[in-house]
């Protein structure tokens, strides 16, 4: 999937999508996420991300490709990980691989 913005254009990897959410002062600001089965019934939570520029980018998506999901949560080489809204999912789901 190709993006453009201000800055040019930028393939980002698949499942990984960008909102960008308006303001009524005009502001704008742009998250990441990666969603996969997205718009679908049995679409996983959204993983927010940091920008695609970001030096940790890369190995977040990495992590979130190799995650994998039951009823009760994330999984990553079979370890449960906190729950994807907590601080320690990131720090959790590194020390896992």
């Amino acid at each position: 999937m190709t993006r453009s913005g201000k800055s040019g254009t930028v393939e980002l990897p698949k499942h990984v999508h960008r909102v960008t959410k308006r303001r009524k002062n005009g502001a704008e600001t742009v998250y990441t996420f990666y969603t996969k089965f997205r718009n679908t019934a049995a679409a996983w939570p959204s993983l927010a991300l940091p920008e695609p520029v970001e030096r940790d980018f890369q190995s977040r998506v990495a992590i979130c490709e190799a995650l994998e999901r039951d009823d009760k949560g994330f999984l990553l080489d079979g370890k449960r990980l906190p729950d994807h809204a907590e601080k320690d999912f990131w720090p959790a789901s590194r020390k896992s691989l």
